[in-house]
């Protein structure tokens, strides 16, 4: 039996012990597999659990809210990507060497549904919404995209989260910061659109992080794409008005299933991320979804 768990706080929202177990169930060679959903209450919590699942011989861990960063300081070591995103929300435990290793599997999860469908004319710019985690592994995957002009939108400039963002991709002169009431003219211009904030998700606010009214005069986006971090629910605010405009949108819940898949090649040595069909996912994502609507 293989054992993989998401740490964070809260976590009974999740869905990953389905798309997890589903993976395992489609290996040439079927595992038995459990992926547990585990609440760490407080920061001071992190280093114990984290000693306590490599201790019980754990294969990994996902690590979601608000972790993605406190956990990077208790790590024996760190993947390359580390170092320009900034936060990591895939723990590895190398049982031969005794070492946990921290991952970004977040920004692929962003990357791989993006590459599938971008063009070359949509390569010019993106525009991505907040400034936590999931905008780290945005910012990520649209720079490895090839794109090299990237717009950050933030609420509150004296944030400490905007900050540090901004401290994390200062050598980055690709990279600009704005506030939403330049959202106008960035939409105009942005080819990609992110949403990397909490908005519509939930247990969250649904408030969107600015007026939709404020996009009333572009009723035709079919030339972009949308990409929303938030799978639960799959259709949020922000997805169904680009969607009504004539965006292609990408649901969070393609970001959720691919960065699960390349963490479960780190766990487990699997290269699911090439062996599944479209066909395969496509019955994974109707899966999740039908899930969720019962969580």
């Amino acid at each position: 039996m293989r054992y993989s768990a998401l740490i964070g706080n809260p976590t009974e929202h999740s869905i990953s012990p389905l798309l997890f177990e589903w993976i395992s169930e489609q290996l040439s060679q079927p595992i038995e597999y459990k992926h547990l959903k585990i609440d760490i209450s407080q920061t001071s919590e992190l280093s114990p659990a984290l000693k306590a699942f490599q201790t019980l011989k754990f294969c990994g861990l996902n690590v979601t809210l608000p972790y993605k960063l406190d956990v990077i300081s208790i790590l024996d070591k760190l993947d390359d990507s580390i170092s320009s995103i900034g936060a990591v929300n895939t723990v590895v435990f190398d049982t031969k060497k005794n070492l946990s290793i921290g991952y970004n599997t977040d920004w692929y999860g962003i990357y791989r549904p993006l590459s599938g469908v971008i063009a070359e004319y949509q390569k010019k710019k993106a525009l991505v919404f907040g400034t936590g985690g999931a905008a780290r592994a945005a910012i990520y995957a649209v720079l490895e995209l090839g794109i090299k002009d990237v717009v950050v939108l933030y609420r509150i400039a004296e944030s400490n989260r905007t900050k540090s963002l901004q401290n994390q991709f200062s050598d980055k002169t690709t990279i600009r910061f704005d506030v939403y009431e330049g959202i106008v003219q960035h939409i105009d211009t942005a080819d990609i659109i992110i949403n990397a904030t909490s908005t519509g998700m939930v247990g969250q606010d649904a408030k969107t992080p600015f007026a939709l009214d404020l996009l009333k005069n572009h009723e035709d986006l079919s030339r972009k794409i949308f990409f929303d971090c938030v799978f639960n629910p799959v259709n949020t605010p922000l997805a169904s008005y680009f969607k009504s405009s004539g965006a292609r949108t990408i649901d969070g819940l393609w970001m959720m299933i691919y960065q699960g898949l390349y963490a479960f090649m780190l766990w487990t040595g699997n290269d699911v991320l090439n062996t599944l069909t479209e066909d395969n996912l496509l019955i994974l994502h109707k899966l999740l979804q039908k899930r969720i609507q019962h969580v």
